[in-house]
């Protein structure tokens, strides 16, 4: 799963703010997961190119590169049950912030 940054910054708050033990740890995720392939396509398409235009290449066979972690899940429960829970889920998380880097290379 892929997190908003800002959402990242904000589910830190949040468990710090509201737990209510002295040392805590918390996982931070949202729902969903997103495979590079996906990262990929969302890039091509905020960039304004057609799927057909862009050749998608990856390196490191199947399982990606040595030492890569193919699927990450982890477990927010903890972090839910006090209230918080992110605004996007994994793909619209990719999709804001391909949107939000599109608009800043636009801007510069």
């Amino acid at each position: 799963p892929y997190l908003y940054v800002k959402e990242c910054f904000e589910g830190m708050l949040y468990g710090y703010e509201h737990a209510s033990e002295r040392v805590n740890f918390f996982n931070l995720a949202c729902e969903g997961a997103t495979s590079v392939r996906r990262i990929a396509e969302e890039v091509v398409a905020g960039m304004g190119f057609k799927p057909e235009e862009v050749e998608l290449k990856f390196t490191g066979g199947a399982r990606g590169w040595t030492g890569d972690v193919p699927q990450v899940r982890l477990d927010i429960e903890k972090l839910k049950g006090l209230g918080w829970e992110a605004g996007y889920d994994s793909d619209g998380a990719v999709r804001k912030a391909v949107a939000d880097l599109v608009r800043q290379m636009k801007a510069e």
